[in-house]
């Protein structure tokens, strides 16, 4: 623009007219700054896509860092503050919450007799199960090891029970999957819930936890609720007499 008024075709049209040359330099003036606009709404278009572009690797980043490679669940971390979010939840709304923990019964023999490998095919095969069978509106974790978290809110101890000696008869499912004998895989749920059994996230964990407990020492492959050994004696040596407190109560096969 500065050097218009040196150009011989341009001094031609405008001649000696200063309002002409006025207008034209107007003219050039608002061209410029449509091609200013142009080239600014490109960028920022392009700094749009790359922003977007940026957020779906961020969030796959962060889902990547909570979730356990192997089974392709939820991972321990990720669980603890899931849980706590379900359990404030539940206790404003005044609604039922559930936790289902289940531990593969002798795990170690599957490593010992086919190989880690095989063991963990075993994982991924009931993380795959986990995923599948759990409703939308369930949660699932690799809490650690051999160890799985099942979250149901909204969902009252009985449907939790009926979920958990589901899922426990689908093990032979893992075992044909992964060509093992049927009866090499096997699994043992421990059920708690809110308000029933706990009044945190803390005390569900520890609710589930020793159902699993005597789930495992009652022969394991069963379903055990945490009120169900509400006065039961617990200390050792009295595993026959808890079970057939517990028999009555809790899902066979």
């Amino acid at each position: 623009l500065a050097n218009c008024s040196e150009c011989s075709v341009y001094r031609q049209t405008v001649g000696q007219n200063p309002i002409n040359e006025i207008g034209e330099n107007f003219n050039s003036l608002m061209l410029a700054v449509r091609e200013k606009e142009e080239l600014l709404a490109t960028a920022n278009d392009e700094l749009k896509d790359q922003y977007a572009e940026l957020e779906i690797l961020h969030k796959q980043a962060r889902e990547m860092a909570d979730t356990d490679l192997l089974t392709g669940l939820w991972n321990h971390v990720h669980f603890q503050h899931h849980l706590r979010w379900e359990v404030d939840r539940a206790c404003r709304q005044h609604k039922p919450l559930s936790l289902i923990m289940l531990d593969l019964d002798h795990f170690k023999t599957i490593n010992d007799r086919f190989g880690h490998q095989k063991g963990d095919e075993v994982l991924r095969c009931v993380g795959k199960l986990l995923r599948n069978k759990i409703s939308e509106g369930g949660y699932t974790a690799r809490y650690g090891g051999e160890e799985f978290m099942v979250v149901l809110p909204e969902t009252t101890s009985g449907e939790a029970m009926i979920t958990a000696d589901r899922l426990r008869s689908l093990m032979k499912e893992v075992a044909h999957e992964v060509e093992l004998p049927e009866n090499a895989v096997s699994a043992s749920f421990g059920v708690g819930d809110l308000p029933d059994c706990a009044s945190d996230a803390d005390s569900l964990i520890s609710a589930a936890d020793t159902a699993l407990l005597f789930a495992k020492r009652c022969g394991r492959d069963r379903v055990v609720y945490f009120r169900d050994l509400s006065g039961a004696e617990l200390e050792d040596g009295d595993v026959e007499r808890l079970y057939s407190r517990l028999e009555g109560a809790s899902l066979q096969t």
